[in-house]
């Protein structure tokens, strides 16, 4: 995306809407910030905001800023149904949300969870293993960290592990991680997505974009998941703690964790989440060795909603 060049109307500026209207104006792109909250933090990012030359628009003079804007993005809190957006649909003016600014802007390598229940837990588990397996790495997304925070910082051959929520979903249309992962679906956030076939539906965009030569981790014990199974292009990668699939079978209710790279794979075995023993075979032969992890997750409790947590199989192009 060519920033300069064009006027972006921001949606928002808490943490999401902050790093794309700082991104914008660091960047020589003009920007056009509306805020309907006020709180201390709020405020703070709009004075910083103004001091790097953004402009506030209220609900009196929106009309005419959007005559100027070329791209509208929304922040995960703000409804893709917000009159705002609505008016800037019907004018034609292009409308994203802070994810889909990011990979406009760059394309890392990203490996995103989703799911209903346990993505906090899951993205800190693979945000773990990849540490201690001596992979750059960053953990970005609903996590509280906007992956357009990173765009600058952000090495070639570094893994952004991403939460994604459906408030994100819901304004993406290229977003194609390396690995996607859905954990599990059951009704939430109904009264902004009206309906569970559209909740659904939006879950679904996490892999919508993948061909072929992605992978695509699916919790096999969630009936929902299964019946949509067969949209996905990806390589399929099943993972249940009651069934035997084609992936992986628990084990005493306990699941592996499988991370395949491009020139070598990683195997983790996990018998709980408070120790995981991490078995690092490069398969051309350049390394054989076993590494030890303990990550602090005694808070977190294991159960089979929850078993993609320590259990996709997942695959990163560096």
């Amino acid at each position: 995306m060519y920033i300069s060049n064009q006027t972006f109307l921001i949606l928002g500026v808490s943490k999401s809407g902050f790093a794309v209207s700082s991104h914008v104006l660091k960047n020589g792109g003009k920007c056009y910030v509306y805020e309907e909250k006020q709180t201390e933090k709020i405020s703070k990012n709009i004075t910083e905001l103004l001091e790097l030359g953004a402009k506030i628009v209220d609900r009196i003079d929106f009309d005419s800023v959007l005559e100027l804007t070329d791209v509208v993005v929304l922040s995960p809190g703000v409804p893709i149904n917000h009159e705002i957006a609505v008016k800037a649909k019907r004018m034609g003016i292009r409308i994203m949300g802070e994810l889909e600014f990011a990979i406009s802007c760059f394309s890392p390598t990203i490996i995103g969870v989703t799911g209903t229940n346990g993505k906090t837990t899951t993205c800190n588990m693979i945000e773990t293993v990849l540490t201690k397996a001596k992979i750059n790495n960053q953990l970005v997304g609903n996590v509280g960290v906007p992956l357009t925070s990173k765009l600058n910082s952000l090495l070639p051959n570094e893994v952004c592990v991403c939460e994604v929520s459906s408030f994100q979903l819901e304004t993406t249309a290229s977003f194609c991680p390396h690995v996607s992962c859905i954990l599990n679906i059951a009704p939430d956030h109904l009264e902004r997505h009206y309906n569970m076939d559209n909740y659904v539906f939006l879950k679904k965009r996490i892999f919508i974009n993948q061909k072929s030569d992605g992978y695509c981790v699916l919790n096999y014990d969630d009936q929902r998941i299964r019946e949509f199974s067969e949209e996905v292009r990806a390589k399929t990668i099943w993972v249940s703690v009651k069934e035997k699939v084609d992936g992986f079978k628990a084990a005493n209710g306990k699941l592996p964790l499988f991370i395949f790279l491009e020139n070598h794979g990683v195997f983790i075995g996990g018998n709980s989440l408070a120790e995981i023993d991490v078995n690092v075979k490069i398969l051309n032969d350049v390394l054989d060795e076993t590494v030890k992890i303990v990550p602090d997750f005694s808070e977190c409790e294991f159960d089979a909603d929850k078993a993609a947590a320590i259990a996709p199989a997942i695959r990163a192009m560096l």
